[in-house]
């Protein structure tokens, strides 16, 4: 049986689909001490789980922090590139062809 299955048929045992407060239907009926215990350990992981994806977002963000620092850097040598191209009273083709292809890079990233 799975977990899905398993927490159904509690839900169905104890009428806790109608009865909107768990107070409201465990008083009614006693709880099977295996239901309880399959439960608790069914919380149990699901805390564990919510640790373990906590890390991960963790590291995500940290990833996420780095490449934004990264662009951050790209971008303004890009920016200086660009300029110093810009500025220059001579251009090789190929210099304004470089020129070009930073401009777009810089007008994308916006």
């Amino acid at each position: 049986m799975t977990d899905k299955e398993r927490l159904e048929k509690i839900k169905v045992k104890y009428n806790a689909g109608n009865a909107g407060k768990l107070g409201e239907f465990i008083d009614l009926k006693l709880v099977n001490p295996y239901d309880l215990k399959y439960l608790i350990e069914r919380v149990q992981e699901l805390e564990k789980d919510i640790d373990e994806w906590e890390i991960v977002n963790d590291s995500w963000e940290e990833i996420n922090t780095s490449l934004a620092k990264q662009n951050k850097r790209y971008r303004e040598a890009i920016e200086y590139a660009h300029g110093e191209l810009k500025n220059s009273p001579r251009l090789s083709l190929e210099a304004l062809e470089a020129m070009e292809i930073l401009g777009d890079a810089l007008e994308g990233e916006e």
